[in-house]
């Protein structure tokens, strides 16, 4: 799923099964300890133009688990200099343990959420299947026509009273 680049969907459904999909690889990811920078960017992207605050956190968990570059520093720095940071609200602490649990609770959370979501889409979907499916097979033109007037004859020929 991390190496495939499939061309961007306009279907709603495609979309969100797309996004559940990585995060219920993203959670399994995490429940195994592995974090990678390619998470938080390929989430990043498929989440363009629907953040929300639960996302928002996630990101943020993320990119602390993820960027080597900023665990590293977070490393070295010196008790003091931190301390520093730390007055300033910068946030220097490494994620640890409590930082993975509340990650793994808003995946969870966010995969509830799009699973309630791509359901109520493809239920929309399988509808508007239905309709256009039906569309499809129902005659047209003078076939159309002549049925109504069939219709029509069997219905009086049926309750000759009513016809009239």
């Amino acid at each position: 799923m991390l190496d495939v680049d499939l061309p961007e969907s306009t279907d709603r459904g495609v979309t969100l099964r797309k996004t559940l999909s990585f995060l219920e690889l993203v959670r399994e990811e995490i429940n195994q300890r592995t974090f990678r920078q390619r998470q938080y960017a390929v989430l990043e992207s498929l989440y363009r133009g629907m953040m929300g605050w639960r996302p928002g956190l996630i990101f943020s968990l993320l990119h602390r688990f993820s960027d080597p570059m900023h665990l590293r520093e977070q490393q070295e720095e010196d008790e003091e200099y931190r301390q520093f940071l730390l007055k300033e609200g910068a946030d220097c602490v490494p994620p640890g343990e409590p930082e993975r649990q509340e990650l793994l609770r808003l995946l969870e959370e966010e995969i509830a959420s799009l699973r309630e979501e791509f359901e109520y889409a493809e239920k929309v979907n399988e509808e508007r299947a239905a309709i256009e499916r039906d569309a499809c097979l129902a005659p047209e033109g003078e076939t159309w026509s002549m049925m109504l007037r069939q219709e029509a004859a069997l219905d009086r020929s049926i309750d000759p009273a009513g016809a009239g």
